[in-house]
């Protein structure tokens, strides 16, 4: 059993699947072996439907064979009023024969699950002035986060170290990175989740640390790809250390995490663990593949990216190993039954959710990287331009400068990092300014915040509070739905 205050001086720096029914993010295709077993998974589609009716798949994952719908490829209007009118279903769980068609769905009537975004007008902005949240459930969920995780990730990397012959000072790098403070947002999505649909706390610990490692090891490989300089308010470890012995703790850091996650076989059973496993190879997936196409649209020094192409990037490089999988893991945790079926609502919910949710928190990243604190950022001011990164405000700002500006812009991103100098950062801060990019940025952030904040009040299954039960070895009872709400203004509100 953790304890907060146990933990407070510490060092901190604590079913089967095989007959294809899974609440895992896959849906079987129709290729069959020769004995006619199903051989392959492929996820389901997450698409984002312009204003027109045009729809583009948000997270491009291959499409089923049985589908023949061709997806149009037209473009968002590079506008500061935007409408987002359709994010359709985010890998719902697999589709059983209904004895119709052999594809019949357990999905609800609504298969698509549209979502009718605020359209987004600068004549409609916001109040400038930072909405509330509730400080002391923000705070107390994530500080004790913070010492339960710290606890089970010190516990678990001392307990590899004392393995005969471990190399030792390998495992005081792994302890860098975890212990600089960082949020702790994703373990604590993932705990509240799984309390908030009545599981224990200590059942999602270990999961949830899991969780914390690899957004670690994603950090550590991060900063070396974009040749960051600063993390958390220290050194990025590759200049620190050098790249090739920081590539290895990131590496390490992540053989770690599998480490943690096959602890829930005796916590969770065999068929929750195997669903978990499932969603984190999903996870780490879509994150490659996002980190990808942004390394390449700075490679190939990219330009005309709107809106949407912005956002399908988000999805896989942010939204699924920030907001999505931590929300699915908990759900699949803390649910009482593991029966596929009884999870498709509750986990296309969760899924919508986090989608909306983790592309606000990235649109608000990339603010913050241009007029943030770099004290309460973290990470230097500005470093999204000498890294070349294109962002919604940096893609709005290409787009409605004139064919000068815009071409003088691209010139600058394409310079090596070494070479920028302050006064060419400048000149695209000021394009930015100049076109009401910023602005733009904060409207689209906004209006996806409170089209998150109304579907966590439409998820029914999750009870508003859930107090500390008999049995359960945990002690914050903030860690429910209550700290899901208060996230929501917290990611757009915080460091302001």
């Amino acid at each position: 059993m953790w304890h907060p205050q146990r933990f407070r001086n510490a060092q901190l720096g604590e079913n089967g699947c095989g007959n294809g029914k899974s609440v895992v993010p896959f849906l079987r295709t129709e290729e069959t072996d020769s004995a006619g077993e199903l051989q392959s998974c492929v996820p389901q589609t997450i698409a984002v439907s312009e204003a027109n009716g045009d729809v583009a798949s948000a997270t491009l994952p291959e499409r089923t064979p049985s589908s023949n719908q061709p997806i149009s490829m037209a473009s968002t209007p590079q506008t500061a009023t935007i409408a987002v009118s359709d994010v359709a279903s985010a890998t719902l769980p697999e589709r059983i024969p209904d004895g119709k068609n052999n594809r019949g769905s357990i999905l609800p009537e609504d298969a698509n699950l549209e979502a009718d975004l605020n359209t987004v007008s600068e004549a409609t902005l916001p109040t400038p002035y930072p909405a509330q949240f509730d400080k002391t459930i923000i705070n107390q969920a994530l500080e004790d986060s913070r010492i339960a995780i710290g606890a089970k990730i010190q516990e678990f990397i001392g307990r590899r170290r004392e393995v005969i012959g471990s190399y030792e000072p390998l495992y005081d790098l792994l302890l860098d990175y975890p212990f600089r403070g960082g949020k702790m947002l994703r373990p604590t999505m993932c705990i509240s989740a799984a309390r908030a649909v009545g599981g224990m706390g200590q059942v999602a610990l270990s999961t949830a640390a899991a969780l914390e490692l690899y957004h670690n090891a994603f950090l550590i490989h991060d900063d070396i790809e974009d040749g960051s300089e600063s993390r958390r308010g220290k050194g990025t470890l590759h200049h620190n250390i050098g790249i090739p012995r920081a590539i290895n703790v990131g590496d390490a850091t992540n053989v770690l995490a599998v480490g943690l996650l096959l602890e829930n076989l005796s916590a969770i059973g065999v068929t929750k663990t195997l669903n978990v496993l499932h969603e984190i190879e999903f996870m780490a997936r879509q994150s490659v593949e996002g980190q990808a196409m942004e390394l390449d649209w700075v490679a190939e020094n990219t330009d005309n990216l709107s809106d949407r192409d912005y956002f399908k990037m988000c999805v896989k490089k942010t939204c699924w190993y920030s907001f999505m999988t931590p929300c699915r893991i908990g759900l699949i945790v803390g649910n009482s039954s593991a029966n596929p079926q009884d999870l498709v609502e509750p986990l296309a919910g969760v899924t919508r959710f986090g989608m909306i949710l983790g592309i606000a928190f990235q649109i608000q990243d990339d603010l913050l990287n241009l007029v943030g604190d770099m004290k309460a950022y973290g990470k230097e001011i500005g470093g999204d331009i000498y890294e070349g990164k294109r962002t919604l405000m940096l893609n709005h700002a290409i787009a409605h400068s004139s064919p000068v500006e815009s071409r003088r812009m691209l010139e600058i991103l394409a310079t090596p990092r070494p070479e920028k100098t302050p006064e060419q950062v400048e000149f695209v801060m000021e394009q930015m300014r100049q076109y009401g990019s910023i602005e733009h940025g904060w409207a689209v952030a906004r209006s996806l915040a409170q089209k998150a904040a109304d579907i966590l009040d439409s998820l029914d299954f999750m009870e508003p509070e859930t107090p500390i039960r008999p049995g359960e070895k945990w002690q914050t009872p903030v860690h429910d739905r209550r700290f899901l709400k208060e996230l929501i203004n917290y990611v757009i509100y915080r460091n302001l």
